[in-house]
């Protein structure tokens, strides 16, 4: 098992980076299966920020951890969020903090996508990480764009825990694609 993230400078803007996680799982010396996820838009270029070198990181799988966090999945990961909980959205490089802003997103979503489901597709882990990757569908309710339009897309979430709560939590999406689901003109066109 390797993990490890990656920032791109766009040459041509270079006052954005684009954020890439990638996953790597497989038996000791055996590449089985890679993963790579990145930021669907870029997004503005921290202060001082030159180069970010990738940070690698080696190790087992935590079955256990995987299963606990399936079994909260449901309940929106209540009971396992610690109070200063960061949560971080991939897409927009917005950064919240406190368990209360995960439980604002997960309200919001509810009421705009009211019979939405997001089962887990996959875990994988290493250590005190645990990344979970789903598929949300529901029935949009919102007050913007295509209203009763049926939207789906694909989640990946990156899980860090501490002392058995969960620590940070970086959502990582591509809201153009539920954008052109709902009839909603993006930068893209």
């Amino acid at each position: 098992m390797l993990e490890g993230t990656l920032v791109g400078v766009n040459a041509g803007a270079p006052d954005q980076i684009t954020r890439f996680a990638m996953v790597m799982a497989g038996p000791a010396g055996k590449r089985k299966k890679i993963t790579l996820y990145a930021s669907p838009v870029p997004i503005p270029r921290p202060p001082g920020l030159e180069t970010e070198a990738p940070g690698w990181t080696f190790g087992e799988r935590s079955p256990a951890l995987e299963a606990r966090v399936r079994a909260a999945w449901g309940r929106g990961l209540v009971g396992i969020a610690h109070q200063e909980l960061v949560f971080v959205n991939a897409a927009t490089g917005q950064i919240n903090q406190g368990s209360h802003t995960l439980k604002a997103a997960q309200e919001a979503h509810a009421a705009r996508f009211n019979e939405a489901a997001c089962p887990i597709a996959e875990t994988i882990s290493l250590g005190d990480r645990v990344w979970v990757r789903s598929t949300c569908s529901g029935v949009y309710r919102g007050n913007v764009g295509k209203k009763g339009a049926r939207v789906t897309i694909h989640l990946l979430d990156a899980l860090v825990f501490e002392g058995g709560q969960l620590a940070s939590l970086t959502s990582y999406a591509n809201p153009s694609i539920v954008a052109k689901q709902l009839n909603l003109k993006t930068s893209e066109h």
